[in-house]
């Protein structure tokens, strides 16, 4: 059984998306502001990409994601991969073999069963992420396995990583794309007490776009990642279009690429 710190574990909280974290003068509620848990589901065979459907572009290269569609014979392309910045992260040494980073957390109210629908977004618009299969170990470079833990507020959502580089691209990532949440990068055992679970972060029905227009939280965070990959805007777009969502083309949000999504948002 993994054992840790359970007085590590309070101070996690401290790392994820909670309101206080959030722009405060939105006054994000605090399960529109944390990302979402799962729970755990049967686990498939191998290694699925994060967005198994339809690969999200940078935004400066419109156009691959219908060429990756348009025929099923082709290849897909290589995964979008963007150059994220480490600020504000304490980053893993190349040495280390056991490499994990806290992502965020969620509240307890939400329960195992909870969608982690921020960072689902964010791993669909950033395919250079694998999911690996639970509880399968990462085993090359871009691989991540996606643990929930529970902690004394609720649930903490955990990427396990195969190499130091990993885990530091994907906190890079996060930092950047939800830049409310804090992720916590670890070298040795996750410093959480009690065994993990599975993340649900892949859709059991295969969508990983918002499910309807009524889904204004998935909008939102697909919205908000796709306006921080093309640095369009500072802070986080995301939690002001769940507070002003009158500002925004929210329908804008089930778009199946980011490219779209921009498109989407800019025309007149």
């Amino acid at each position: 059984m993994r054992r840790g710190l359970v007085g590590v574990a309070f101070g996690i909280v401290g790392f994820g998306c909670s309101a206080a974290s959030a722009p405060t003068t939105e006054r994000p509620s605090a399960e529109a502001a944390a990302a979402s848990v799962e729970t755990p589901t049967a686990a498939t065979a191998g290694t699925v990409a994060a967005n198994p459907t339809a690969p999200v572009a940078p935004p400066a290269s419109s156009g691959v994601a219908a060429a990756a569609g348009s025929s099923a014979k082709e290849p897909p392309p290589p995964p979008a991969s963007i150059d994220y910045p480490f600020v504000g992260l304490k980053l893993i040494g190349p040495d280390c073999a056991e490499p994990s980073v806290v992502v965020t957390t969620a509240p307890s109210k939400v329960g195992w069963d909870y969608d982690w629908i921020w960072t689902r977004q964010a791993l669909f618009a950033n395919e250079q992420f694998s999911i690996v299969s639970w509880p399968n170990t990462p085993a090359k470079a871009g691989e991540i396995r996606m643990d929930v833990y529970e902690i004394a507020s609720g649930f903490a959502l955990v990427g396990v990583c195969a190499d130091s580089k990993t885990c530091n691209e994907l906190a890079a990532m996060y930092r950047h794309t939800v830049p409310s949440c804090k992720p916590q990068l670890n070298c040795g055992e996750v410093p959480i007490s009690g065994e993990p679970r599975r993340a649900n972060i892949i859709p059991k029905d295969g969508h990983w776009l918002p499910a309807s227009q009524d889904d204004l939280t998935a909008q939102c965070a697909r919205i908000g990642v796709c306006l921080k990959m093309a640095n369009r805007v500072a802070g986080n777009p995301g939690v002001v279009c769940q507070s002003r969502p009158n500002d925004f083309k929210v329908a804008c949000g089930a778009k199946p690429s980011c490219d779209a999504v921009l498109s989407c948002l800019d025309a007149r």
